[in-house]
C-alpha cells in the first residue's frame, strides 16, 4: 500500500495567517481553539499547495488577508503568499512549494507602478517548475479526486452526487450482474424473454404507456356498452314469424282490393293509368333511394366523428352532473350540521346555569342526635365537588362535540369548493366538445343540402313528379260518377291495410334493431375482457421488473455491507405509489440516512469508515483532516495520519498538539 504522510507545512501570508510552521513529522495531530483561529485555514493551505483549491473544493477563493468589511488589507497586497510542504511518500521525502504574488508594472511615460494581475510560482524539491509540470508531478503521486476522497471525511457524502458515489462503490467492489439476480430468484426466469431487445427501463416505460392506453380504451368501451344497453328497445311479446305471415296476408288483401278498385273504375283506361302511375312512383322512389345513398356516403366520415364527440360530450356532462349532485349532498349535510350548533349552545347555557341543590338533615337518622356542623360542611363540600366535576365534564363534552361538528362543516365546505373548481375546470372541455359537435352537425347539414342542390337526379325526379301529377289528374277525372262511393270505400280499406302493414314492419324492425344492438354489446364485452386480460398480463410483467430492481439492489447492498464497520448503503426505496426507486446511493448509520437526520458525530464516523475501506481498495492512504472533531466521542480507528480540528471557545488562540508515536510492539 502506498503511504503518503505530511512531514511539515509552512504557511506565510495565507488567508490571514502571517506565519505558521507545522511539523507533525508524519504523526497525527490536533488543532484546537475558538472559531476563526485558522484551524480550517491550515487545511485550506494544505489543499491549495497540492491542487490550488480550498476545503470547499473552490479554486476561486481569496488568498489575501481581508478586513472586517471584506476588503483586501493593503499590507497584504505586495506580500508573497506562500505554502511549502514536505511529504513522505513511501519513506521518501518530497518538498513542494507554491507562491502567489501580485504583478506590478509601470505604464509608459510614468514611473508609478500599477497592479496588473497575479502570478503563481511552483517549486518541486526546490527546483522551479511550470504549472503543468507541477500538476503532472502531483498526479504521479496521487490523482486529485482520490486524494480528496481519502483526506476529507465529508467529501464522499457531501461533495459527490449519488451516481458518482455509486460508481465509486461499483468500481471498488464490483456491480451485481443481471445473471446473478436471475439466478438468485427463479421467479424471474421469464424476464429476459419478456424484455427481448429492450432495456429494463425502456420496457417499464412501454408497459406503463400501454397500461394507460388500456385504461382509457376500457373506459371508452364501458361507456359504449352502457349506451347500447340503454338503446335496446323493449320487444316483449313481439312475434316476428306471426308478423311476417300477417304482412303476406295484408299484401294479398291489398292486391285484391286494388284489383277490385280498378274493376269498378272507368274501364281499362283508369286501370292502365293507375298502373303507369305506380311505375312512375316506383321510379321516383328508386331515384330518391339513390339520392339518399349518395348522401350517406358523403356524410359517413363526419358522422363517425360526430358520434365520437357526442360520446365524449355525454360522458363529460354525466360526470359534471355527478359532481353537481355531490355539491348538493355537501350543502345538505352542511345545513344539517349547522342546525346542530345552536342546539349545542343552548344545552351548554342550560348546563352552565345549573346550581347545586343541597339538602342535608341536621339530625342523624339513626340516633336522632344533631349532626356536627363540620360533618355537614364536609358533606356539602363533597356534594359540591361531585356536582362541579359532572358539570365540567358535561360542558367539555358539549364543547368537543361543537368543535367536531365545526371541523366537519369546514371539511364539507372545502370539499364543495374543490368540487366547484373541478366543475369549472371541466366546463371549457365541455364547451369545446359541444362547439365541435355543433360544428360537425352543421357541416353534415351543409353536405346534405349540397347533395340535394348539386345532384343530377333533381331534374329526373322533377320530370317524374310532373308525370305523376298528370296521371293523378287524369285518374281523378275518370273517377267520377255513380262508382265514386264504392271506390272511396275500397280506398279507405286499402289505407287501413297500409297502416297495419306499416305497424307490422315497425315491430319487425324493432326486433332486428334489438338483435344488432345485443350483438354489438357482446362484441364490446369481448373487447373489454381482452383489455382486462392484457392489463393483467402487463401488471404481472411490471411486477417482475419491480422484483428484479428490488433483488438487484438487495444483492448490491449485501455485497457492499460487509466491507464497512458501521456504514450501510441504501440502494433502493419503495415510494408512496408503490414504485421502486433505485436511483440512489445513500449512506446510513444505525438505519439513519446521512443526508437527513444523521448527527454530525456519526457523519464524521461514517466518512472515516468509508475512507478506511476505500483506502484498502485503492491501496493508498493519505493524511486525513477532520473538522469539528469535538462532536465525535467514540471515533473509529483510522489507519492513517489524522489531523483533527476541535472547536474550544475558551481557548482564544490556536493550539497544535503533535501525538507521540505509538510504541513498537514487543517481541514475543
Amino acid at each position: 500500500m502506498k503511504n503518503i504522510r505530511l512531514k511539515a507545512l509552512e504557511i506565510r501570508n495565507f488567508k490571514g495567517i502571517k506565519e505558521s510552521i507545522f511539523t507533525p513529522e508524519g504523526r497525527s495531530a490536533t488543532f484546537s481553539g475558538k472559531n476563526e483561529t485558522s484551524k480550517t485555514t491550515h487545511f485550506d493551505a494544505w489543499l491549495w499547495l497540492l491542487f490550488g483549491k480550498d476545503s470547499l473544493n473552490r479554486s476561486a477563493f481569496e488568498i489575501k488577508e481581508l478586513d472586517a468589511n471584506g476588503n483586501i488589507v493593503e499590507a497584504s497586497r505586495k506580500s508573497d503568499h506562500e505554502v511549502k510542504g514536505i511529504l513522505t511518500v513511501d519513506g521518501h521525502d518530497v518538498e513542494l512549494r507554491r507562491v502567489y504574488k501580485e504583478k506590478w508594472t509601470s505604464k509608459k511615460s510614468s514611473i508609478e507602478k500599477t497592479h496588473t494581475g497575479n502570478t503563481t510560482d511552483y517549486f518541486i524539491n526546490g527546483v522551479p517548475s511550470s504549472e503543468s509540470e507541477y500538476k503532472q508531478y502531483i498526479a504521479g503521486i496521487i490523482d486529485e479526486e482520490t486524494f480528496r476522497l481519502l483526506s476529507d471525511v465529508r467529501y464522499f457524502n457531501e461533495q459527490l452526487k449519488w451516481p458518482k458515489r455509486r460508481e465509486i462503490l461499483m468500481n471498488a467492489f464490483g456491480d451485481v450482474s443481471d445473471t446473478e439476480v436471475l439466478e438468485a430468484n427463479r421467479k424471474l426466469k421469464k424476464l429476459p424473454e419478456i424484455l427481448g431487445n429492450h432495456t429494463l427501463d425502456d420496457y417499464r416505460k412501454i408497459i406503463k404507456a400501454r397500461m394507460t392506453k388500456i385504461k382509457d380504451e376500457a373506459g371508452s368501451v364501458r361507456v359504449r356498452i352502457d349506451e347500447n344497453l340503454k338503446a335496446i328497445p323493449d320487444i316483449t311479446g313481439i312475434d316476428v314469424p306471426a308478423l311476417t305471415a300477417d304482412l303476406e296476408k295484408l299484401k294479398a288483401l291489398k292486391t285484391e282490393k286494388e284489383t277490385e278498385l280498378l274493376t269498378i273504375s272507368a274501364g281499362g283506361q283508369a286501370a292502365e293509368l293507375t298502373k303507369q302511375l305506380r311505375e312512375v312512383e316506383a321510379e321516383i322512389q328508386a331515384k330518391q333511394n339513390e339520392f339518399e345513398a349518395d348522401k350517406r356516403v358523403r356524410v359517413k366520415s363526419p358522422r363517425v366523428e360526430s358520434d365520437k364527440i357526442y360520446t365524449q360530450l355525454t360522458e363529460k356532462n354525466r360526470l359534471a352532473e355527478k359532481l353537481k349532485a355531490n355539491i348538493k349532498f355537501f350543502s345538505g349535510r352542511i345545513e344539517e350540521l349547522e342546525a346542530k350548533l345552536p342546539v349545542l349552545r343552548e344545552e351548554w347555557k342550560a348546563e352552565n346555569a345549573k346550581q347545586l341543590i343541597f339538602k342535608a338533615s341536621g339530625q342523624c337518622p339513626t340516633c336522632g342526635q344533631d349532626i356536627p356542623p363540620e360533618q355537614l360542611e364536609a358533606a356539602y363540600l363533597e356534594a359540591q365537588s361531585q356536582f362541579n366535576q359532572k358539570k365540567a365534564a358535561t360542558l367539555a363534552l358539549n364543547v368537543a362535540t361543537g368543535k367536531t361538528i365545526s371541523g366537519d362543516i369546514a371539511s364539507l365546505k372545502a370539499d364543495a369548493a374543490n368540487t366547484e373548481k373541478d366543475i369549472e375546470a371541466m366546463q371549457p372541455e365541455i364547451d369545446r366538445l359541444d362547439a365541435e359537435f355543433k360544428a360537425i352537425e352543421l357541416q353534415i347539414t351543409g353536405i346534405s343540402e349540397a347533395v340535394l342542390s348539386d345532384s343530377p337526379l333533381n331534374d329526373v325526379v322533377e320530370t317524374l313528379v310532373i308525370q305523376k301529377k298528370q296521371f293523378l289528374s287524369l285518374i281523378e277525372k275518370l273517377n267520377t260518377g255513380d262508382t265514386q262511393a264504392a271506390k272511396e270505400k275500397l280506398m279507405a280499406e286499402i289505407q287501413v291495410i297500409d297502416i297495419q302493414a306499416i305497424e307490422d314492419r315497425r315491430l319487425i324492425a324493432l326486433v332486428e334493431t334489438s338483435g344488432k344492438t345485443q350483438t354489438r354489446i357482446d362484441e364490446l364485452l369481448a373487447q373489454e375482457k381482452i383489455l382486462a386480460a392484457e392489463s393483467e398480463k402487463l401488471e404481472g410483467e411490471l411486477f417482475l421488473t419491480d422484483e428484479f430492481i428490488r433483488d438487484r439492489a438487495n444483492l448490491l447492498e449485501t455485497k457492499i455491507r460487509n466491507r464497512f464497520k458501521i456504514t450501510r448503503f441504501k440502494m433502493f426505496d419503495i415510494q408512496v405509489n408503490g414504485e421502486i426507486n433505485d436511483q440512489m446511493c445513500e449512506a446510513m448509520v444505525n438505519g439513519v440516512p446521512y443526508t437527513t437526520n444523521l448527527n454530525n458525530g456519526n457523519r464524521i464516523k461514517c466518512g472515516a469508515d468509508i475512507i478506511n475501506t476505500l483506502s484498502l481498495a485503492y491501496g493508498v492512504s493519505v493524511p486525513l483532516w477532520i473538522d469539528n472533531a469535538e462532536s465525535v466521542t467514540d471515533m473509529i480507528d483510522v489507519d492513517t495520519q489524522t489531523i483533527k480540528m476541535f472547536v474550544k471557545e475558551s481557548q482564544r488562540t490556536l493550539k497544535i498538539t503533535i501525538e507521540e508515536p505509538k510504541p513498537a510492539a514487543k517481541a514475543a
